[in-house]
């Protein structure tokens, strides 16, 4: 890990339209290793738009929205995109929607696994959502077998809202920390709402502490103006990443092929799941609890 590797730049931007934030993403281009973008809103038929800056990085996006499926309300639907210097060692994944795409940087006796977050604006009504995608993040770290790993973007969590809450248990039980409130400035914030005239703080880094103790130099840039987030950038001292043994990692869990499993397997696995879910003990206060913020 020597010369441009031993230190690795990384920015998360919600550019809120990537056609009308292209001055700001080339900005972040001409500087950084690594971008993360959010909110791209296009189509899937628009995502090689996102390669038009090809000189000097890779890119890789994900869309949800199909324009043969008709109009839709509201903006587009494109969530996610990715760049990467050409000179990493990088691979891009993706096996969710396109609100989840990562990106596995390899040095020579370890690697960084990075995830490019965007999760939907903190509503009750939007509650069971966070939950499932924090579920998809939780199931992702145990696929990758990864010790370095952090996910960075668009959390629409802050510190004083409900997701907040419930982004700081996920990482109290998964043995993650937000970095980013430990690295900022408290008055801090990443994001102007035009409607209200407030700001937030809604970008997050959410680190393995080793990632964490391997991060430097974190900031809100103020050149990118377009969009009402604001970027943040932060350097990463690669050489800090422990590294490890493939050969001492664990096998990564078999997963089921659905599309191959018979419709006699699917009922035995329903009748299996409700037998044990059947066996957990729940007092009636908890299974029938209406309280929304309940910590029981």
């Amino acid at each position: 890990m020597e010369g441009l590797l031993n230190n690795l730049s990384l920015v998360t931007y919600n550019c809120r339209g990537f056609k009308s934030s292209m001055p700001d993403v080339q900005k972040v281009l001409n500087k950084y290793q690594i971008i993360f973008l959010q909110e791209t809103w296009l189509s899937k038929q628009q995502l090689d738009n996102v390669s038009c800056f090809g000189v000097s990085h890779f890119a890789f996006g994900k869309a949800d929205y199909d324009i043969d499926d008709g109009p839709i309300n509201g903006r587009g639907h494109g969530v996610t995109a990715t760049y990467w210097s050409k000179n990493l060692k990088a691979s891009s994944f993706s096996n969710c929607d396109g609100s989840i795409i990562g990106l596995r940087v390899c040095f020579k006796n370890s690697e960084l696994c990075l995830i490019n977050v965007y999760i939907p604006y903190c509503s009750r009504a939007n509650t069971d959502e966070l939950l499932a995608y924090l579920g998809k993040l939780r199931q992702l770290c145990q696929e990758l077998q990864c010790p370095n790993i952090r996910f960075v973007g668009n959390f629409n969590a802050g510190a004083t809202k409900t997701f907040g809450g419930l982004l700081e248990d996920f990482c109290m039980e998964n043995d993650f920390i937000i970095s980013d409130y430990a690295l900022l400035p408290q008055d801090t914030f990443t994001y102007i709402s035009d409607a209200h005239n407030t700001t937030s703080w809604i970008d997050d880094f959410v680190s393995s502490f080793a990632v964490h103790q391997a991060m430097f130099n974190m900031e809100v840039l103020t050149e990118c103006v377009i969009s009402d987030h604001r970027a943040v950038v932060v350097n990463i001292q690669c050489s800090n990443l422990p590294e490890f043994d493939e050969e001492l990692m664990d096998p990564q869990p078999s997963r089921i092929d659905w599309l191959k499993v018979t419709a006699q397997e699917r009922e035995d696995y329903y009748h299996e799941s409700k037998n044990l879910l059947d066996q957990l003990q729940l007092h009636t206060e908890v299974r029938h609890c209406q309280n929304f913020d309940c910590k029981r």
